[in-house]
């Protein structure tokens, strides 16, 4: 099963326990159910491709290096807040 069903089930079930218990649905969650599933899909085979296609070697090391570097800055960040 891919993620455009996968993904679109899942929010089928929230938004079933959501009216089972009461909960708040509004404008976002609707949209959130109908939309999140093929979006996600999308980007995820667009990613996929791009994945999968090399510009040039030299540019795909500069990128994953400028990946790599913007992670561990995040990570850092979250070392110093405290939740």
């Amino acid at each position: 099963m891919n993620t455009l069903y996968s993904k679109t089930f899942i929010y089928l079930f929230f938004l079933v326990l959501a009216i089972t218990f009461s909960g708040p649905i509004g404008i976002g969650t609707l949209l959130t159910v109908c939309l999140g599933g093929p979006i996600l899909n999308y980007f995820i085979l667009l990613i996929g491709s791009l994945y999968k296609k090399p510009v040039h070697p030299k540019i795909d090391i500069k990128i994953k290096t400028i990946l790599i570097e913007w992670f561990q800055t995040v990570d850092k960040i979250g070392e110093n807040q405290f939740f």
